[in-house]
């Protein structure tokens, strides 16, 4: 693929729009000098300095078109920086003060929504996308952020109409080209399903499922909603999908192993067979698979195997208790996992082994919240979704109580002896 596609690393934006002259007779002025000085400190990628320099040309000249521009331009850069940082509610401040300045400037609108979507804000990132659509006219970075929003917002057409103008701009494009597949692939599939709506889920779903049963499904994802949202203290603005699928579909559209009974990937899967009613082994599943949903809006695709199946399982045992004979068998037999094994976000495992691997997470999980609690289980998740590893997560959060994450795992060993 050529370059760096916009959604995998932000581009760096060109300095060579900054103004650094105005009339060649206005050298000694301090207002030019204030906006050279700032022109010098961007160039070093000083964006803050740069702000506060032009702050002080303003002071003087308040309406002098070039100082406003290059003001435009430090907020840009300056939030740029802050996503690159996964800093996004900053990002989002700046790049507002940034259109104060620059009303012509649509990168500011592109990365003001760029940050409101990273940030799950739906809603607002979607007025923004479109003002810079408005602005720009059809670019393929536009287009697919776009195409990003209307996929998780259950606006399948609208994302394929919006992906396949993206490639034909840049037809090279793999990353566009595969999602645009696959997108295809799913909307053929949920275009001969039934829909049914709550609070904050949108259902799709075979016809092996009755209306009855998917409000029932609706149902529990609510309790579930609230009962994640209690612990973690959030909540999802936007409705979350919920596709329930006739066997065959779920196995060729997810490449799912045999052994999963749902997945989680910006929408909530799940295969409808031998689904009669739900059972407290249902409600385990959905409550298992929003925990994910959650999990993935605070921390991204940051969060190690054994953190996210652990929260996952600690969700679904509310309605069904995890079998821990298998942890127990696994200690005698000296054949526990290593957590450096656990530790890649999507790790595949042998059917053999799968158990053990969640039983596993979820008791050192478990044992986290236990003893440190949901609140600082949220900001671990926060500091992972910043960029942060698990080793410097913990010590960040749970630093305070004098352990890390060779401790922790030293000390659960121990405890499983005793």
């Amino acid at each position: 693929m050529r370059g760096v596609f916009f959604g995998q690393c932000l581009a760096v934006v060109s300095l060579l729009g900054i103004l650094l002259c105005f009339d060649a007779f206005a050298a000694e002025r301090p207002t030019y000098r204030l906006n050279q000085q700032a022109v010098e400190q961007m160039q070093k990628g000083n964006y803050l300095a740069a702000i506060e320099l032009l702050k002080q040309a303003l002071a003087i000249r308040p309406s002098h078109e070039v100082v406003r521009y290059n003001m435009g331009q430090s907020y840009l850069r300056a939030g740029e920086e802050l996503i690159k940082e996964k800093k996004y509610a900053a990002a989002i401040k700046m790049l507002e003060s940034g259109k104060e300045f620059d009303d012509q400037e649509s990168r500011l609108w592109l990365f003001h929504g760029l940050a409101l979507l990273q940030s799950n804000d739906y809603f607002f990132a979607e007025t923004e996308l479109n003002e810079a659509w408005a602005m720009s006219g059809d670019e393929p970075q536009v287009l697919w952020l776009l195409g990003r929003l209307y996929y998780h917002t259950d606006r399948m057409q609208d994302a394929v109409y919006v992906w396949e103008r993206a490639l034909n701009l840049d037809p090279q494009n793999e990353t566009i080209a595969e999602q645009l597949h696959r997108t295809r692939q799913e909307l053929t599939v949920e275009m001969g399903m039934d829909k049914g709506y709550g609070s904050h889920f949108i259902i799709n779903y075979d016809g092996q499922v009755s209306a009855s049963l998917s409000n029932d499904i609706l149902l529990a994802l609510e309790y579930a909603y609230d009962w994640v949202g209690y612990q973690l203290e959030h909540y999802p603005q936007r409705q979350v999908p919920v596709i329930v699928y006739a066997n065959r579909d779920f196995k060729s559209l997810t490449a799912s192993p045999d052994w999963a009974a749902g997945l989680y990937d910006g929408k909530i899967r799940l295969p409808a067979g031998g689904l009669t009613n739900v059972n407290s082994s249902v409600k385990s599943l959905l409550y298992h698979e929003y925990m994910h949903a959650v999990v993935h809006e605070l921390a991204g695709n940051h969060v190690p195997f054994w953190l996210n199946e652990g929260l996952a399982v600690i969700a679904g045992s509310e309605h069904q208790r995890p079998e821990m004979e298998i942890l127990e068998q696994a200690r005698n037999d000296g054949t526990l996992f290593r957590w450096s094994e656990l530790e890649t976000p999507a790790r595949q495992f042998d059917t053999d082994r799968v158990g053990l691997a969640y039983i596993q997470s979820y008791d050192f999980t478990r044992i986290l919240i236990e003893e440190y609690g949901w609140f600082q289980m949220r900001e671990l998740l926060l500091a992972l979704g910043k960029g942060a590893s698990i080793s410097e997560a913990i010590d960040q959060t749970l630093g305070i109580y004098s352990v890390d994450y060779f401790s922790l795992q030293k000390r659960w060993a121990e405890e499983g002896t005793r």
